[in-house]
């Protein structure tokens, strides 16, 4: 009798030692930086089109993420030095593709030329405006595509004392990308408009190459979902008019 309670108290045991673990995903650092309306600080928290998509897509896969906001430079540099770490919102551009994993779009964004509303100034394309000084930012990719281009850069350390240039009348040009310039810009009271375009690029959430492969697929399959449902589409239209 002692031998068949054994063996029925192992039978019923069995399963629980058979069934596989469920291995919980890591936790993973998120860097950003300071830029509306993708990133952004409202008290503590961090918001955006980009901070609201990150804070969803890690409710959705049961990541535990920390999002940490530093300097461009050192947000980027994060991302591709940490292990199960991402950068956001960062443009999806041909040198960085092999860079990292792509998890999903943030925005499309249009770079541009653009100037203050009513000036009245029209370029027939982006080579017109040699020998004009353009406004940009250091390590801002669309400011660094026109240098590498050879057109006059005039920088500034952010995107708010180039709309006043603009304002002002100090420049007629500033170089950057829609549609962040067009919300600083109303934000500060001016009305700019884009004259030229000379390039488009999505801005994405990317992950570090090293990180647990579980984990990014959990993070492309909540994007996923969340693209389905429509949830992507309306965190852009809470800030994008």
């Amino acid at each position: 009798m002692p031998s068949r309670r054994r063996l029925l108290l192992a039978l019923a045991a069995a399963p629980l030692v058979a069934r596989p673990a469920i291995a919980a995903l890591p936790p993973m650092t998120f860097f950003t930086e300071n830029a509306e309306p993708y990133n952004f600080r409202d008290g503590e928290r961090i918001v955006g089109i980009g901070g609201d998509m990150v804070h969803e897509l890690a409710r959705r896969s049961g990541i535990a993420a920390r999002i940490e906001m530093l300097p461009w430079a050192r947000a980027y540099q994060g991302a591709l030095d940490t292990p199960n770490s991402a950068v956001f919102s960062t443009f999806r551009t041909e040198p960085r593709e092999a860079l990292f994993h792509w998890v999903g779009r943030v925005v499309d964004t249009e770079w541009a030329l653009f100037a203050r509303r009513g000036t009245q100034l029209r370029l027939a394309n982006l080579e017109a405006a040699r020998g004009m000084t353009i406004a940009g930012s250091p390590e801002h990719a669309p400011t660094s595509r026109l240098a590498a281009q050879g057109f006059t850069i005039e920088m500034a350390p952010s995107h708010e004392t180039n709309v006043r240039k603009l304002q002002a009348g100090r420049l007629e040009l500033w170089g950057t990308a829609n549609p962040a310039a067009s919300f600083i810009a109303r934000r500060l009271g001016v009305e700019i408009e884009p004259v030229v375009v000379f390039h488009r690029v999505a801005m994405e959430i990317a992950v570090n190459l090293r990180s647990d492969a579980a984990a990014v697929a959990a993070l492309r399959e909540a994007y996923g979902a969340m693209e389905r449902d429509g949830s992507v589409a309306a965190i852009r239209a809470r800030y994008i008019a």
